[in-house]
C-alpha cells in the first residue's frame, strides 16, 4: 500500500471542506434573507487610577474605589447634571416631621442581578450592614430606626430632624443597596460575580493591571447602560492617561491636569467635561507632636501658602480658591464673607507667618533655616525640616507640595515633597505615620455636613484629614447639624468656621474642578462635583 504524507491528507481535508460549505444551502431567515449577525459587544475603555481599597461598599473610600464601586450597586435616589436629586431605586419619598421622617417606595419589579427582587427588606438589611464599618458608621449614625411598611416602601426615622438629607452627598447617604441574602451568606464583593442592584457586574480584577465589568442582564432600566463591558485599565500616569483618550485608546480619563485643559479645549477629538466641586485640597498636621502642636506653626503655614498663585499655577483657573475659611464664596445659603487672608499681600503673608514662627521658638538660623529655640521636645538648633508625603499618581497633589515647599523657603521652612505609593498612602496617613501630608477631601453642596464630616470625631472624613477630636468643636458641630432654622444654623456654621481657621487644626485654600476628559465621540455624560462615575451610566458612544 502506498504511503500518504500526513501533511498531504491534511491539505485534502481542508480543501473537501471547502467545497462542502461552498454547495451547502446558505442559512436564512425570513423570505430568504441572510441570517442577522450577533451584535458586537460594545465596550467602554477607562484609564484610571487603581481602585486601591477594593470594590468592597463597606471599605471602599477612596475616590478611585468609589468610582467603580458606584457602577455595581444602585442608590435609592441618585444626582443629574445639576447635582439635584432624582428618583433611582425608589420612584418617589416623602418627608414629614420636619424632615424626621423620611419614607422611600421602591419601583415595581426591581430585581437583582441574579434575578431575585429587591426589596424594603433589602434597604434595611444594607444600612444597617454598612452601618457595621468604620467607613460608614458615622454616615449611619443620623438614623435612629428602619421601618419595612410593605415590601416595596421602608421607612428612616433619624435622631433628629433632616430636611437636607437629599442635599448631602451622594457618597455620604446615598447607600448602595446590596441584596440580605447575599448579606447573610457573607459575599464578598471584592470577588468577581457578586450579586449587584447596579448597571454593572465584577468580571475580573487584577491588581497593578486592570477591572473589568459586564453589563447586569437583569438591571431594572432596560435603556441603560449602552455598553455591555467597562474595560478600565489601571494607569497612575496622568500624561499617559491623556495621551490615551487622545490616541483612541482609551475612552476616558480622570483626574485631568489642569495645566493640559487649555491645549485640549482646542482638540475636535476630545471632551472636557468640568463641574464646580465642593471639594477641599489641602494640607494634614499631626497635632500630637512638634512641630505642628503649637497653632502657631500651624498658622504661620496656613498664611506662606498662597492661595492665588496655587489657582493660577496649579488649577490653570479651574477651581474655587479659599482665603482661610472654609466655606465658599457660592455656597451662598452659608457663605457669611469670611476670608481672613483675602486682600493680603504676599508680602504681609510672609511678614506675619514669620513674626509668628519666632513667637512659636523658629528661629532664624545662619543658613536662612529656621531652628529650634527653646521648643518643647526638640533639640536647640534642630532645623525645621519636614517631610510631606502627596499620592504619586495624583498631578494636582504633586504641584500643591512643591508650591508649598517654595512658600516655606519664604520664611526658613523646609519641606521636603515625597512622591508616596497611591496604593498605600491613605492607610498610611490615616495610620498616623506622617508628620504632614497632602490630602483632598470629598465636600457637600450643603456646607454643614461638608464641615461636620471632616471636624466630627465621628465624622467620614476625619481620620483621613483632622485625625483627631475637640469636645468643643464636636458640640458645636451637633448642635449646628441639629438645628433646623436655617439662619441660626448659618450663624452657628460661621462659629465654627472661625473657630477652626484659628486654631489652623487643618489647611485648605481651596478646591480644583473636577475635570474628566473623554473621546470626543462620547454623549450623555456629564462630571459630578463629587467626583462620581455615575454619569458614565447615561453615557454612549453611538458610533460604537
Amino acid at each position: 500500500m502506498k504511503k500518504v504524507s500526513l501533511t498531504r491528507l491534511l491539505v485534502v481535508a481542508v480543501w473537501l471542506v471547502a467545497a462542502l460549505s461552498a454547495c451547502a444551502p446558505a442559512v436564512s431567515g425570513p423570505a430568504g434573507e441572510a441570517a442577522p449577525q450577533p451584535a458586537a459587544e460594545r465596550v467602554l475603555r477607562i484609564a484610571n487610577a487603581e481602585p486601591t481599597q477594593g470594590t468592597d461598599p463597606v471599605t471602599a473610600g477612596t475616590s478611585a474605589s468609589l468610582r467603580g464601586v458606584e457602577l455595581m450597586h444602585d442608590p435609592l435616589w441618585d444626582r443629574d447634571a445639576d447635582f439635584k436629586p432624582i428618583p433611582w431605586l425608589a420612584e418617589s419619598w416623602e418627608m414629614t416631621e420636619a424632615g424626621q421622617v423620611w419614607t422611600f417606595t421602591l419601583r415595581e419589579g426591581l430585581t437583582f442581578s441574579d434575578g431575585s427582587p429587591i426589596t424594603a427588606e433589602d434597604v434595611k438589611a444594607s444600612i444597617e450592614y454598612l452601618g457595621t464599618s468604620e467607613l460608614w458608621s458615622g454616615r449611619t449614625a443620623l438614623i435612629e430606626t428602619i421601618d419595612i411598611v410593605d415590601t416595596r416602601t421602608v421607612r428612616l426615622t433619624m435622631v433628629r430632624p433632616v430636611p437636607e438629607l437629599l442635599a448631602l452627598p451622594g457618597d455620604t447617604v446615598q447607600f448602595h443597596i446590596l441584596s440580605k441574602q447575599a448579606i447573610d451568606a457573607g459575599a464578598d464583593w471584592n470577588q468577581p460575580m457578586q450579586v449587584s442592584s447596579g448597571p454593572f457586574l465584577l468580571e475580573e480584577y487584577t491588581p497593578k493591571g486592570r477591572l473589568v465589568l459586564v453589563r447586569n442582564p437583569s438591571y431594572w432600566n432596560k435603556e441603560y447602560p449602552k455598553f455591555d463591558r467597562i474595560e478600565w485599565t489601571f494607569n497612575e500616569d496622568a500624561t499617559a492617561g491623556v495621551a490615551a483618550v487622545e490616541s483612541g485608546a482609551a475612552d476616558v480619563y480622570s483626574p485631568v491636569p489642569a495645566k493640559d485643559v487649555p491645549r485640549l479645549r482646542e482638540l475636535p477629538s476630545v471632551q472636557i467635561h468640568e463641574a464646580q466641586a465642593a471639594s477641599y485640597m489641602g494640607f494634614g498636621f499631626d497635632r500630637s507632636r512638634p512641630p505642628f502642636q503649637d497653632k502657631r506653626v500651624r498658622q504661620a503655614v496656613a498664611l506662606l501658602v498662597d492661595t492665588d498663585e496655587k489657582t493660577n499655577v496649579c488649577w490653570f483657573g479651574t477651581g474655587s480658591p479659599l482665603y482661610g475659611g472654609y466655606v465658599y464664596d457660592w455656597q451662598t445659603d452659608f457663605f457669611t464673607g469670611f476670608e481672613p487672608y483675602k486682600g493680603l499681600s504676599k508680602e504681609e503673608r510672609v511678614d506675619q507667618a514669620k513674626a509668628l514662627l519666632t513667637e512659636a521658638g523658629w528661629v532664624e538660623g545662619a543658613d536662612g533655616l529656621r531652628v529650634a529655640s527653646g521648643v518643647e521636645g526638640v533639640e536647640e538648633g534642630t532645623a525645621f525640616s519636614v517631610e510631606v508625603p502627596f499620592e504619586a499618581n495624583w498631578p494636582a497633589s504633586e504641584c500643591h507640595t512643591q508650591l508649598l515647599q517654595n512658600c516655606g523657603m519664604e520664611a526658613g521652612l523646609d519641606f521636603k515633597p515625597n512622591r508616596y505609593d497611591p496604593g498605600s498612602y491613605w492607610s498610611d496617613a490615616t495610620a498616623g505615620k506622617f508628620q504632614m501630608w497632602h490630602t483632598g477631601i470629598p465636600g457637600a453642596i450643603y456646607a454643614p455636613d461638608s464641615l461636620y464630616q471632616i471636624l466630627h470625631s465621628s465624622g467620614t472624613w476625619n481620620p483621613y484629614w483632622f485625625r483627631g477630636s475637640d469636645p468643643t468643636l464636636d458640640q458645636m458641630l451637633d448642635d449646628m447639624m441639629a438645628e433646623t432654622d436655617l439662619a441660626q444654623k448659618k450663624e452657628m456654621l460661621d462659629a465654627i468656621n472661625k473657630l477652626v481657621s484659628s486654631e489652623a487644626y487643618i489647611l485648605s485654600d481651596g478646591s480644583q474642578n473636577t475635570l474628566v476628559l473623554t473621546t470626543g465621540e462620547m454623549q450623555g455624560f456629564f462630571p459630578r462635583s463629587d467626583d462620581s462615575s455615575r454619569g458614565l451610566i447615561l453615557a454612549d458612544i453611538p458610533s460604537r
